[in-house]
């Protein structure tokens, strides 16, 4: 894979940047690495192998470089130069920001499509627009349909390209004004980098977390499955309030909601999962997508398609696409209460609380 290629080059030049480092002589123990990153925190958990020990400098460094190719809050990111750039944007095909850039627009490709556009990583000015994003971070008390309908026109992933220039590849706009976010994939992907660094170091038990987004192998320090709460989807729950309790030896899952970041305006919700066909802010009645897929990123953007298109098309589109499995929370209007659908690969593996 591409991707552990790229780590492997990661890696060496790491070590390089923070020199040797100690041998650990047990395994029974499990450390404990976190931080913040992606302006949320990060937390692995693990049972480290004798002889290949992990560091925080090291994850730290891993995590550093996909934000310096995702995140539209550094300027001079990758993706904010593409985003900034006239039409578009080329960079050497060999260089590390890249390969791990192409990795996810890919996996943003294939989600895109499957589900027919509902997952959209050009929705940026609409983002902005509705202050969410890494700028204009405002209310809206009233919105412009014409200046709407003006953004939706800029958005559309199909419309960016790649291509291939000599050695370099070139990630070209149709519109100039057009932005790239990846915020609904990148978190799950650096999941998966994380997870390729542990197994690199031979370790068979870990749990990796960046805001939700969740990869897990193995036993947990008690020698069972590990244990992964889901909040319950209420705007006045608390953060420890859980709906259910899934239990997991292996697998990659993410959680999306609009029940944390949202805000009222003129009697309205205005929830940060953008509806692309519609430009508006407004949640579905799903409200809360857990999705397990085969690794983390591409569970991350299926959250998010999910939580924009509502409770019955993203109960077709789990079922549609193979690897998928889901809890889906939704607000049941004729009986006023929360329900929830289960995929049956789930059915053993998550105990409903409330």
């Amino acid at each position: 894979m591409q991707r552990f290629r790229t780590y492997v080059l990661l890696l060496i030049l790491s070590v390089l940047l923070y020199g040797c480092r100690s041998e650990r002589t047990s395994v029974t123990k499990y450390d404990m690495i976190e931080g913040q990153t992606m302006g949320t925190i990060y937390n692995c958990i693990y049972a480290p192998s004798p002889g290949n020990p992990v560091s925080k400098p090291e994850v730290d460094s891993i995590l550093i470089l996909i934000n310096d190719v995702a995140s539209t809050y550094i300027s001079t990111s990758l993706i904010s130069k593409i985003n900034s750039a006239h039409d578009g944007y080329c960079l050497k095909s060999t260089q590390p920001q890249m390969a791990h850039f192409m990795e996810i627009f890919d996996i943003s490709d294939n989600v895109y499509k499957a589900s027919k556009g509902f997952f959209d990583p050009t929705l940026m000015p609409l983002v902005n627009y509705w202050g969410f994003g890494y700028k204009n971070k405002q209310k809206r008390t009233a919105f412009d349909k014409q200046e709407l309908d003006s953004l939706l026109r800029i958005t559309g992933f199909n419309r960016i390209s790649i291509q291939q220039v000599s050695d370099s590849t070139c990630i070209l706009k149709s519109r100039n004004e057009m932005e790239l976010d990846f915020s609904a994939v990148a978190k799950g992907y650096a999941v998966d980098i994380l997870s390729d660094y542990f197994e690199f170091n031979n370790c068979q038990n870990y749990y990796i977390n960046i805001g939700g987004e969740i990869v897990v192998r193995g036993k947990n320090r008690e020698g069972e499955n590990w244990k992964l709460g889901i909040n319950y989807p209420d705007t006045s729950a608390a953060l420890n309030e859980l709906y259910g309790v899934l239990e997991l030896e292996n697998g990659a899952l993410a959680s999306s909601g609009n029940y944390r970041n949202f805000y009222s305006s003129s009697g309205e919700m205005r929830a940060h999962t953008i509806n692309p066909t519609t430009g508006l802010a407004q949640p579905s009645d799903l409200l809360s997508a857990t999705i397990l897929a085969p690794d983390c990123a591409t569970a991350d953007a299926y959250a998010t398609a999910c939580m924009a298109m509502g409770y019955d098309r993203a109960r077709q589109l789990v079922d549609s696409v193979d690897g998928l499995s889901a809890l889906l929370i939704h607000l049941d209007s004729k009986k006023d209460r929360l329900e929830h659908f289960i995929s049956p690969a789930l059915k053993n593996k998550i105990n409903i609380t409330k």
